[in-house]
């Protein structure tokens, strides 16, 4: 399965290396690929759920859009 959601507030490395690793910890997730230029993050795996991901992602401080 694969999804790709907007994400605002990243700007940089960094943004980039915690939203990756944040995902990386949500069991099933197997790959993740963001874009900072398109705010888009890239997510395959098996079962993924959708309220987890926007979750994990408003921990870290940014928003699914």
């Amino acid at each position: 399965m694969e999804k790709i959601i907007k994400v605002d507030g990243m700007s940089c490395g960094h943004c980039e290396a915690s939203v990756k690793e944040r995902l990386m910890e949500i069991e099933g997730i197997e790959q993740v690929q963001v874009n900072l230029e398109t705010k888009e993050v890239k997510i395959k795996g098996e079962e993924i759920s959708d309220k987890e991901v926007e979750e994990a992602i408003d921990e870290i401080g940014f928003e699914v859009i």
